[in-house]
């Protein structure tokens, strides 16, 4: 698989703002936000540990301790604002603290509000809290209303009030729409394990099945219809509607045209006939662009086409897409490419030794994983809202052409042997 740094990409490929996984973020261009362990905080037993009590030439110990005393938590833990002085002097602008690993209302907090303040009379911007314990909601609500207060007290020129509250700990689908019905003040959420493991799909129940090979359409046939497969090249339209919502995206073979905007087309359900739907869309969006192109590929398709032009008989036909497949599969090898006999007709001879060139591999510059976010950010934001609640969404349609309907039938009619009984 993917790994930790995979996880990190794809999460931010859907949507999520930075990863805590440095090495995920060097390596696709991901912003690393974070914090840091509770085993930092517990480190520290006394200001002895600091090496150095100084940012930018104050005495941060000192001043942070007057105002925590200025702000009436005196019986605040003196390691935990030890930690807190020397995370600040490693990131005094990047000051986001772990506040829960002793008491969070009457010490984490505190002592941030103290450490932070410092930072800001030295012109610092620290960024806020993080909890990962306790009844989320509350702490966040009790930690809004703490900040508050101290820069009241402290005459509003501490910029406590505006300090970024952030969440970790176990937070799932059902934790996060449990703190919208609560109502919380978070600002941010850290999301690891039931988002990497995917708690509600651990698994995407999906197989690659054979639709075609060397030109002839091929079906899978099941009694579970969800397993029937659509036999044949496609493409995919995405056809969209009024005010640019989509209605549907649309199975179409290749041998037919595109649908075009403004045309009325007939769309099938794939399987049951009394589905079906005209749609005029005002926009087709292509949804299938080809990013690898295989020797074999496109040598098999330019023997095939070298090899029945002109000739109508299907015997003859069949014999030359066979040749072509082994064509091909020479071409791809570097071989020399030959047109093959058909009806009778001799080869003039062989063509001369050719590999392929810069035509074939990648079709596409692949984009940056900023570049897919916001493109999957834009298609979310264009479907339905019933097509993505989380509870009983409305399943998104996918149909298909009449001509591939009809085909679809024929072909497992004439592909499915009839029972006989007696």
């Amino acid at each position: 698989g993917a790994g930790p740094a995979g996880g990190s990409r794809y999460s931010y490929i859907g949507g999520f703002d930075a990863t805590s996984n440095l090495a995920a973020a060097m390596r696709h261009g991901i912003t690393p936000k974070g914090t840091h362990a509770h085993s930092f905080v517990s480190a520290f037993t006394s200001f002895s540990d600091l090496p150095s009590r100084l940012i930018d030439g104050v005495d941060v110990v000192e001043r942070a301790l007057e105002v925590r005393r200025r702000l009436g938590f005196s019986s605040a833990s003196d390691s935990e604002l030890a930690a807190f002085v020397a995370y600040a002097q490693a990131f005094p602008d990047g000051f986001l603290a772990l506040v829960d690993t002793y008491d969070t209302v009457n010490s984490g907090i505190p002592n941030f509000m103290a450490v932070a303040t410092v930072l800001s009379e030295l012109g610092h911007k620290p960024v806020g809290i993080r909890l990962d314990s306790g009844d989320l909601a509350y702490l966040s609500k009790r930690a809004r209303s703490m900040f508050v207060a101290a820069d009241a007290r402290l005459g509003g020129s501490s910029a406590l009030a505006s300090s970024a509250i952030m969440a970790s700990n176990n937070i799932n689908e059902a934790v996060l729409h449990s703190l919208n019905d609560q109502g919380h003040q978070l600002d941010a959420l850290g999301v690891g394990t039931h988002l990497v493991t995917c708690q509600m799909q651990p698994a995407l129940g999906m197989v690659f099945k054979l639709v075609e090979i060397e030109g002839k359409a091929r079906i899978k046939i099941s009694q579970d219809v969800s397993k029937v497969t659509i036999p044949g090249a496609k493409d995919a339209f995405r056809l969209v509607g009024k005010h640019d919502i989509p209605i549907l995206d649309l199975l179409v073979p290749t041998s037919e045209s595109a649908p075009v905007p403004g045309r009325r087309v007939l769309c099938h359900h794939p399987f049951e006939e009394k589905k079906r739907v005209f749609v005029t869309p005002s926009k087709v969006i292509p949804l299938l662009v080809p990013v690898w192109i295989g020797a074999r590929h496109e040598a098999f398709a330019r023997a095939k086409a070298e090899a029945v032009a002109g000739d109508s008989d299907s015997d003859a036909k069949d014999a030359a897409t066979a040749t072509a497949g082994a064509a091909a599969d020479a071409a791809a090898a570097g071989a020399a490419t030959v047109a093959p006999a058909a009806s009778g007709a001799a080869a003039e001879g062989a063509a001369a030794p050719r590999r392929e060139g810069a035509a074939l591999g990648h079709r596409v510059r692949f984009p940056t994983p900023t570049e897919v976010r916001s493109y999957v950010r834009a298609q979310l934001s264009i479907l339905r809202e019933d097509h993505v609640r989380p509870l009983n969404p409305t399943p998104y349609k996918v149909s298909v052409t009449a001509g591939l309907y009809h085909f679809i039938h024929e072909l497992w009619s004439r592909e499915v042997p009839i029972a006989e009984l007696a």
